[in-house]
C-alpha cells in the first residue's frame, strides 16, 4: 500500500475544502436559483460542472499516486470496497438511464471512501482540527456579514423574499437547509471545549441555526443533541443537572417573554405558519410518489422521475430497497463507530472531538433525508462520503501510540 506519510490527511482536506468553499461565489454575485431566489440568478452550467471537474482531477491525481508508488498496493478491508462501488455505480447506471444528473449526484462522491482503504496512515488529526478551526472562523464571519448587510442595506440572502418573514441565512453556502445540517457537524465538534472562545462560538452557531429557518434542520440537530445527551452525558450527574438547568433556565424565560408578548408572538407565529404551509405541502408530496412505486422499483429497476422531497423516497424509486438499506447500513455503522470512539476513555481528545462532530452530522444527516434529498445535495453529501470513509478505515481510532499522542500536543 503506497501513501506518503500525510496522503491522507492530504487528501481529505482537499476534499473538505472542496466541499465546503466551493459554493463561495453564490452570496457575492447573487448566483444560485432564480426559482426560490428571486433576487438572484440561476447557477450557469459551468459553475454547476465546475465541482465535477475538480473532483476528477483530485480523483486522478490521487489515483496516480497509488498505481504508481514503489510499494504494492493492499486493499485495506476489500468488502467496504464492494460496498462503496456499489453505492457509486447504481446511481450512476440509475442516471445514464433516466438522463437525470441529479440521481448520479446521490452516489458519485462514493468514490470517497473507496479510495480511504488504499491508505496505510491514519489521519492528522491535529491538521483536520485547524482545517476544521478554518472553516468555522469563515462560516461565522460571513454569516455575520450577511446578517449586516440585512440590516443596513436591505441585501437579500439566497432563500429569501423582500417583504416578508422568509429572511433566511445560510452564511458561505447561502443555502440555509444545507448550512442548517452543517452546523450540527461544528456543534458537535466544539461541545465539550470549555475555552471562551469556543463558547462563544458555540452559542452564535445556534442561533445560526434558528436564522436559517429550516425547520427539518433544526429539528434534526434537536434530534442528535438529545441522542448525545441519553448516550453520553445522562451517565455523569453533575454534567447532565447543568444541561437541565440551563434548559429550565432558557425555558422559563421564554416562558415569561411569551407571557407579555403574548399577541405579537402569536401573530409572528401565525406569519411562520402561512410562510411554511406551502412547502410543507410540496414535502407532502412525497406520499404521491410512495404510491407510485411498484415491484419494479422496489428491485432497483425502472427509475421514477421527477424526484421528490425525501431522500429515503427518492432512493427508493430510483434505486431499489437494497440500494436504500445499504446505504441506511453504511450509516449506520459509521454512527456506531463515531460511539465506540467517543466511549472509549483512552481514545485521544483531538480524534474524539472529530467523532463527536461526525456523530451530530450523520444523526443530522439520516433524520433530515426523511423530508430532504439531501443525498443529491452538494456540499453534504461529499462531506457525509468524507467521514464515512474516515470510520470505515479506523483513520480515526480510539488508542494512539504514544509518539503519536505527543506529536499532537
Amino acid at each position: 500500500m503506497h501513501s506518503s506519510k500525510k496522503g491522507l490527511s492530504i487528501f481529505v482536506s482537499v476534499l473538505f475544502f472542496l466541499g465546503l468553499f466551493y459554493t463561495a461565489y453564490r452570496y457575492p454575485f447573487k448566483i444560485n436559483s432564480s426559482v426560490t431566489s428571486p433576487t438572484y440568478s440561476d447557477t450557469p452550467g459551468w459553475l454547476s460542472i465546475g465541482k465535477y471537474i475538480i473532483f476528477s482531477i483530485i480523483m486522478y491525481y490521487f489515483a496516480l499516486r497509488i498505481l504508481l508508488g514503489d510499494k504494492i498496493v493492499k486493499i485495506y478491508k476489500p468488502i467496504y470496497l464492494f460496498v462503496y462501488s456499489f453505492l457509486f455505480a447504481i446511481p450512476l447506471v440509475s442516471g445514464i438511464l433516466t438522463q437525470r444528473i441529479d440521481i448520479i449526484e446521490s452516489g458519485i462522491f462514493f468514490l470517497i471512501p473507496g479510495f480511504f482503504h488504499f491508505f496505510s496512515e491514519k489521519l492528522d488529526v491535529k491538521h483536520f482540527n485547524r482545517i476544521i478551526y478554518i472553516a468555522i472562523y469563515v462560516y461565522v464571519f460571513v454569516e455575520c456579514l450577511q446578517i449586516l448587510l440585512f440590516v443596513l442595506y436591505d441585501r437579500l440572502p439566497a432563500l429569501a423574499y423582500e417583504g416578508t418573514f422568509s429572511i433566511r441565512f445560510g452564511s458561505l453556502l447561502d443555502d440555509p437547509n444545507s448550512f442548517g445540517i452543517l452546523i450540527s457537524f461544528f456543534i458537535g465538534f466544539m461541545w465539550e471545549n470549555n475555552s471562551k472562545r469556543d463558547k462563544l462560538l458555540f452559542l452564535l452557531l445556534g442561533i445560526f441555526l434558528l436564522l436559517t429557518q429550516s425547520l427539518t434542520s433544526i429539528f434534526s440537530v434537536m434530534i442528535a443533541t438529545i441522542a448525545y445527551i441519553l448516550l453520553f452525558i445522562i451517565r455523569y450527574p453533575n454534567r447532565f443537572i447543568r444541561i437541565l438547568l440551563v434548559s429550565v433556565v432558557f425555558f422559563l424565560l421564554f416562558s415569561i417573554v411569551t407571557f407579555f408578548n403574548f399577541n405579537k408572538i402569536l401573530s409572528t407565529v401565525d406569519l411562520f405558519w402561512e410562510m411554511k404551509l406551502g412547502s410543507i405541502i410540496t414535502h407532502l408530496s412525497v406520499i404521491d410518489t410512495l404510491k407510485q412505486i411498484t415491484i419494479i422499483q422496489y428491485l432497483g429497476l425502472n427509475p421514477i422521475v421527477p424526484l421528490g422531497e425525501s431522500g429515503y423516497i427518492n432512493i427508493l424509486a430510483n434505486m431499489g430497497i437494497v440500494y436504500l438499506l445499504v446505504y441506511i447500513g453504511i450509516g449506520l455503522s459509521s454512527i456506531l463507530k463515531t460511539y465506540i470512539i467517543i466511549n472509549n476513555k483512552n481514545t485521544n481528545i483531538e480524534d474524539k472531538r472529530i467523532a463527536r462532530g461526525i456523530f451530530f452530522f450523520l444523526i443530522t444527516v439520516y433524520i433530515a433525508m426523511i423530508n430532504l434529498p439531501f443525498e443529491q445535495v452538494f456540499p453534504i453529501n461529499i462531506v457525509l462520503t468524507i467521514f464515512v470513509g474516515l470510520l470505515s478505515t479506523d483513520s480515526l481510532i480510539i488508542e494512539r501510540k504514544q509518539e503519536e499522542v505527543e506529536q499532537l500536543h
